[in-house]
């Protein structure tokens, strides 16, 4: 299997790339509704289950980054037989996917109130406490 696309079909790296994002977009929703559903406020497994979907946020941000890098530098593979009006839907499909993908970690950064301190040995600072803010 190709590392880069072809003509016929996509590369074992946006295969990767794309299942890994759907994966972890999973997980952050599972973290997120764990935590809302299953733990008290202030409670240890309350602020792990957050940590983790801090951390999973903030590593799907970086995929992003590097799936759109991918996309951009790699060839697509040719379209699959069909009507304008089809491929035109499909492409607007694929890009208000790709819109998502960025906007939920931003806004997730920005709208979080605590700082991510289990991020491998990095502590990520909430957004108020930015140069940004």
């Amino acid at each position: 299997m190709n590392i880069k696309n072809t003509s016929k079909s996509y590369g074992s790296m946006a295969k990767y790339l794309h299942w890994g994002t759907a994966v972890l977009f999973l997980v952050a929703y599972m973290s997120f509704y764990f935590r809302l559903w299953f733990t008290e406020a202030k409670t240890p497994e309350n602020f792990t289950a957050l940590q983790i979907h801090l951390s999973i946020g903030i590593t799907l941000g970086v995929i992003v980054v590097l799936r759109i890098v991918w996309r951009i530098t790699n060839r697509q593979p040719d379209p699959e037989p069909g009507t304008k009006l089809e491929h035109f839907a499909a492409q607007v499909g694929h890009y208000a996917l790709y819109v998502i993908m960025i906007i939920m970690p931003i806004t997730g950064y920005v709208g979080t109130g605590v700082n991510t301190d289990y991020f491998f040995m990095f502590e990520i600072q909430k957004f108020e406490n930015t140069w940004l803010f």
